[in-house]
Order: structure tokens, then sequence, then C-alpha cells
């Protein structure tokens, strides 16, 4: 890590505390529906930049992926500031205050528009796309500057939800995104610079890990027969995740489209949707309903990822899905897809894809039950002695949300995969376990989250399908467990600073941590989100 990026985040974090202090606001109501993962809907809830996730709104009161009002403190100002654009002299994100050495008064510093020290900005000589002086902090961290862009430089306006779009969002068709950047510290500093056996957030150095662009052609809300569409692309260190056999790889899983195993392109949705409000058809390719974490960094809460979502299933599907809502309580989700991350395969065989979801009338409370199951080939992880076969291939995922209080929020994940023949002994292989979050919403800018969770790979078949040159490869059997907590701390609808700390422990044959030398690991963890 630099120096600069290093100082970039510490400041940043000092900065967000010291606004905490000044400008603290009283605990709002949190969401009675926080977003489960991985949908393949396109329905954006009302006061939300981003689609809902398993038919769940976006959180209003936490920072999954807005919801939020527009700041009171963030509007604009009869103070005129640089570049002719209006400031807030109380606005969080700077702007209208008097300056000081690091930019104007923003509790993140650089963050503002001017600058005291002679020659750190420039205004841009194109008429209406300056940015007023630059702080060396915000060159130094590109999330920072494109923050200080969307503040300083709102060329679509603000949303309903607070965030200021770059793109139109005009009528039905939408485009949106969101950068992340991050980095993790391990402190067993391994030499292989790779996590142990993860397949998400795996490297110990700074990471860009996505520039995510979503195009939405919406279907109208209250039509009986309507048609829409969407595309989603992805580009950074978490390609890996999102690509396809036979789309951005070659049938064989080998490299097509991306060379190297660092960065890349994918496409992980792109769907056309047709139908009405309670009966609609997905056809094309689009994220699994099964499980709750998901590709799309800015709806998880966590920077680093469960071990249900890296290992225990799919991440994308090509096919298609009917969704059927016969009542305001009932989602019920089916439909053929071609296995697990596949356009076309070594092996193509139809798998059923299905998911049901039920919403308490007083909306507190919702619980769904998902599966994929069907033909696949049986040593995905290319274990030793396993004779190669295609046999059945199952995975569901239940899931239970709770609003304890206002402000309390729990999620409880119960999960099973097993794969026939999927042992060098002909019996079936088998991988579960179980995820629990607890969120507690202190305000409209901090959330705080805890996530424990018990990954079983009793036959040493799932952790370890993990990116090329990760030496922590299968067989790894054993009881996987991992504590993490951390807050989102979001001073603007733009922008989410996801700081966790986690803890990783292993009983077992193995030694899965630190190039297999140890059976656990403790690792600090902070990146940037910023939308757009």
């Amino acid at each position: 890590m630099t120096r600069a990026t290093s100082l970039a985040i510490l400041i940043s974090l000092f900065g967000a505390w010291e606004s905490r202090a000044q400008n603290a606001v009283p605990p709002v109501p949190a969401s009675s529906d926080l977003p489960a993962l991985n949908s393949a809907s396109s329905s954006i809830a009302p006061n939300s930049s981003l689609p809902s996730i398993n038919g769940l709104p976006s959180n209003p009161a936490g920072a999954l992926g807005g919801g939020l009002a527009p700041n009171p403190l963030g509007s604009a100002s009869p103070v005129p500031s640089l570049n002719g654009l209006p400031t807030n002299p109380t606005s969080m994100l700077g702007g209208g205050l008097a300056p000081n050495p690091m930019g104007s008064g923003s509790p993140i510093p650089g963050m503002g528009s001017a600058s005291s020290i002679p020659g750190m900005g420039m205004a841009s000589p194109i008429p209406g796309m300056g940015m007023g002086p630059v702080s060396p902090l915000a060159m130094a961290f590109p999330p920072l500057m494109a923050l200080q862009f969307l503040n300083m430089n709102p060329m679509q306006g603000a949303s309903p939800n607070g965030i200021t779009h770059l793109l139109p969002q005009d009528g039905r068709f939408q485009a949106y995104g969101w950068l992340d950047t991050g980095t993790i510290y391990n402190t067993s500093q391994p030499g292989s610079g790779y996590n142990g056996p993860y397949n998400a957030v795996d490297s110990t150095t700074p990471t860009f890990n996505q520039a995510y662009l979503v195009m939405e052609m919406k279907r109208p809300d209250y039509s009986d027969f309507s048609v829409g569409g969407r595309v989603d692309v992805l580009y950074g260190n978490d390609f890996f995740l999102a690509q396809s056999a036979g789309f951005e790889l070659k049938q064989d899983g080998s490299k097509k489209w991306n060379t190297s195993t660092d960065m890349g392109l994918a496409i992980p949705q792109a769907y056309l949707e047709v139908g009405g409000d309670t009966l609609f058809i997905q056809v094309g390719h689009f994220y699994t309903v099964v499980g709750y974490e998901g590709v799309q960094s800015a709806n998880n809460f966590f920077y680093s990822h469960a071990y249900s979502y890296q290992f225990a299933g799919p991440f994308t599907q090509w096919g298609g899905l009917v969704t059927w809502k016969p009542s305001d309580n009932w989602e019920v989700q089916g439909g053929p897809v071609n296995g697990w991350n596949t356009l076309d395969g070594t092996s193509d065989n139809v798998e059923f894809l299905g998911k049901a979801k039920y919403t308490s009338d007083s909306k507190d409370w919702w619980t769904s039950f998902a599966i994929i199951t069907g033909n696949m080939t049986n040593n995905a992880a290319i274990v030793p002695g396993l004779t190669p076969a295609i046999a059945n291939r199952t995975r569901y995922s239940f899931l239970y949300d709770r609003k304890i209080t206002d402000n309390v929020e729990y999620v409880f994940h119960q999960w099973l995969g097993a794969q026939q023949d999927g042992t060098s002994t002909g019996s079936t292989a088998n991988w579960y376990g179980i995820d629990q979050y607890m969120f507690y919403t202190v305000s409209k800018n901090w959330k705080f989250g805890g996530r424990f969770e018990w990954f079983r790979d009793e036959d040493g078949t799932r952790v370890g399908l993990t990116r090329p040159g990760n030496p922590n490869v299968p067989p790894l059997p054993g009881n996987y467990f991992s504590f993490t907590v951390g807050p989102n701390y979001s001073p603007s609808p733009n922008l989410v600073i996801r700081p966790e700390v986690r803890y990783d422990t292993y009983n077992g044959s193995a030694q899965p941590f630190d190039d297999g030398r140890k059976t656990q690991q403790l690792m600090f963890g902070v990146d940037c989100i910023v939308k757009f």
C-alpha cells in the first residue's frame, strides 16, 4: 500500500469520526427489509437507485444501496461557491466554508472546493466541468476525487434518495453504478499474497474491486404487459466471480476474454423482461436467486464475504425465470437454467432454479427458500482420484429476516449443497452451514453490523476453488468459522466507507491459512464505494 493511499484512508476515517461528533443526528428507524442478495429482479424500490434484492426494497435507513432522503444539510445555499456552483455552508461534504489548508470545511480533508495551498488545484478549462482546486489527497485516492467531482459537478442532479447521478435517469431508462476499491491487511502476512483459500477479496495488496455499470430499461408500473431489460458490466478484480463458461471463458473454463488473473471485464447480467406487475418472465443472463450475499459490492454490508457466498453455490445463471406475485405476501419464482455460471460448457444440462418468499403483513419479517438442482460435472474442485462423471448437484438456501426493533435487524441463513458421485469412493459430497447477521442502525450516516458463520466442507470438495495462482487449493476438508464486525459510514448518499475486522479459524485435518502453515488468521479491511 502506498503512503498516499494509507494516508487517504486514515484521514477519511478520522474525518468521519469528527463529522459524527460535530454533526450528530438522532437515530432513524431501520428498514423492515434488509436486502437479501443475488436477485434476478430488476425492480427498483421507491427511494432507491439500486435494484431491489431478492424482491426486497433497499434499506432506507442503512448504507446498503441508498433509500435515504436527500440530506437536509447538503442542499443548495445562496452563498456562491467556486466555479459558479451553489454550496451550503453546513454541507457535510464541504463548500461554502472558510478555506483550510486541506480544502474547504469537509469532514474528509481535500473533499471541499477551496485550498489555501498555492498550486494545489486548477479549474478546468472546459466550461461547466471545473472541479476547482483539487486536494493532493483526492488526487492520490481516486474514489475521493470521484466524490469531489460528483459533489461539485452534479450533471444530472440528485435523485430522490440523494444520490447525484452522472448518467441519464430520465423516463424508463436508467444508468447508474459505482466504483469500489479497498485493501485487506492480513496479520499473518502470507508470502503468496493471498488471504487463505478465498476467491473474493483474496489479495493482501490494495485492490480495485469493481467499476460497475448498470443500464436498465424499466417496465412501467401498473402495467398488464410491458417489455424491459437490463445489462450489467463489471471491470475490476472481482471479474473472476462473474464469468461464465462459453461466454467470458471458453467451454472448458480456460481464459478467453481476459488474459490477466488480476483485472478483467465481465457481463454478469444481460436479460429481457416481459410481463406485468403480478406475472413476468426474465430470459437471458441474471444473478442466481439462491443465497444471501452477492457479486454487487454496493449491495453487501461487508467488504469481505461469507464462505457460503464464495464456495457454496453459483453466482450467475443463463436461462429463464418466471416470477409470480399472487398477493402482497407471496412471491414465487421458477425456471430452467443451464448449470452454474454456464452459457455453453463441456457438458450442458438443464437445471431447475426456484424460490418462494413470504413477507408478513406488518413487513417486519420475511422468510424464503430457494433451490437449484440438476446434473453437473462431479469434480469442480479437480480432486485427485475422483472418476469424472455427470451427476446431480443440489444447493438450497433458507433465509429468515426479522426486524427486532426500529434499529435492530437479525438475519438467519441456513444452506446445504450436495454432489452425487462427488468423492473418490463414489459417495455424495456434502457442504453445509449457517450464517447469522445482526445490524444496528445508529443514524442515517452510521450502521453497524456483525456476521458469524460456520461452513463445513465435509469432503474437501468446495473450499479452495480459488483464483489461479492461489496456492490454497482443495482438498481442505473440515469446519470453517469466521466472525466479522464493522460499521458502514455514509457521509454522503454517494459514498460508503466500510472498515471491518475479521477472524477466521479452522478445525480439520489441513492448515488452510498462511500458505498451509496455520489454522487461523486475523485480518483488517476497509474499502470505499462511490456511487454515480
